[in-house]
């Protein structure tokens, strides 16, 4: 595009409307390429949201797994605490002891 004002001459009608078409082309395209633009956006956003739903999900499952370990690994330790209990409780204890199986100790 050249300056109107620096010319000495008025521009033509012809040279002014060949200006304002390319004018109107420029303006075209780059409209397109904002749109084109915003679509990429919107689909990247979307392609985000998605991802951030997949982690969330992920995350939420993970936690879930570590909180049922620790349950079950709860509920063995408490298992184990009641065997060992037990076990004591049935071991023959020494000489006159009262143990469960101090009955069968010969007199």
């Amino acid at each position: 595009m050249e300056p109107f004002r620096s010319s000495s001459e008025k521009p033509s009608y012809r040279c002014l409307e060949s200006e304002l078409d390319m004018v109107r082309q420029e303006k075209e395209s780059l409209t397109q390429q904002l749109l084109n633009t915003i679509k990429h956006k919107v689909a990247l956003s979307q392609e985000l949201e998605a991802w951030q739903e997949d982690m969330r999900l992920v995350i939420n499952q993970q936690v879930q797994q570590r909180e049922e370990e620790r349950q079950r690994e709860r509920v063995r330790e408490k298992d184990n605490a009641v065997g060992l209990q037990r076990s004591k409780s049935l071991k023959l204890k020494g000489e006159g002891g009262k143990g469960f199986f101090s009955f069968f100790k010969e007199k």
